[in-house]
């Protein structure tokens, strides 16, 4: 990853945001930007202002990275995430991930907007991702592939622990397997018949990235899912990203109390 300086870019968040403890960064997936607006802001930065971030493209990601306090501790929260299939290098995807990182953040939060694939999962449901599938993309994260490929795998201890805090707080919370397609275009039928017998649950064009620089970084990482849509040959409805958006936005309410709940539940560090 030395091809970006990834130091140059942290330094005017860093200066903006001060010398500040963070406990989790927060990225926020298609049609769940607004959850920044759910905590209390201490200052923001446009991305557009710092050289070297990456533009996002696609609608409801406008570029912001924001300070904010709740309960207690301070939260980055990334409004505008980056994807491969806008043309940027892995390296740019991460950058959130590595400015978590850089600020010592105690946990990654990453979200996504998902396609449905099993029978178990709906438009509106949360899913925790409990393991991912990425069998015919890992070249494309070649880059990351100097870590031991036995620390890929997401903790089972701490999904357990953010389970067990969606039942105390009778918040419905599915868990399952989350598959990478590069975008940007829909899965079509075929591949999503080949998925369901695979064994997986929904599928995303995001988060496989973040989870694995977190994961290889010693950084503790939790990635949720919101179904947005029925994955292609599902339904018979066509898919479109309103669609995406206009679920996300039935989903606000539960999907904001579930992270409020993570947040301030979480230790303030986990053993990796």
């Amino acid at each position: 990853m030395a091809s970006i300086n990834f130091q140059k870019i942290f330094e005017p968040i860093k200066k903006k945001f001060g010398d500040v403890k963070i406990k989790s960064s927060i990225i926020l997936g298609s049609g769940l930007g607004d959850f920044a607006d759910e905590l209390n802001l201490v200052t923001s930065i446009n991305t557009s202002e710092i050289e070297g971030y990456p533009i996002s493209t696609i609608p409801g990601h406008s570029g912001k990275v924001f300070l904010c306090e709740y309960s207690n501790s301070y939260h980055l929260v990334f409004k505008g995430r980056i994807h491969l299939y806008e043309g940027y290098s892995i390296d740019q995807v991460v950058i959130p991930s590595v400015i978590s990182k850089l600020f010592n953040s105690k946990y990654l939060i990453v979200t996504n907007a998902a396609g449905g694939i099993s029978e178990h999962l709906k438009p509106a449901d949360l899913m925790l991702i409990d393991d991912l599938f990425f069998i015919h993309y890992k070249s494309k994260f070649r880059s990351l592939a100097q870590y031991p490929k036995n620390k890929f795998a997401i903790k089972k201890e701490l999904n357990d622990f953010i389970f067990e805090l969606s039942i105390q707080n009778e918040i419905e919370l599915k868990r399952g397997v989350y598959v990478y397609s590069s975008g940007p275009s829909y899965e079509t039928p075929a591949e999503i018949r080949f998925l369901k017998k695979a064994g997986c649950d929904a599928v995303g064009m995001s988060t496989i990235p973040e989870v694995l620089y977190a994961s290889n970084n010693d950084l503790p990482v939790i990635a949720i899912s919101c179904i947005t849509n029925y994955a292609a040959g599902i339904t018979e409805n066509k898919l479109s990203h309103d669609e995406v958006t206009d679920t996300a936005n039935i989903v606000k309410d539960k999907f904001s109390k579930l992270l409020k709940t993570i947040i301030k539940e979480l230790p303030r560090s986990w053993k990796i």
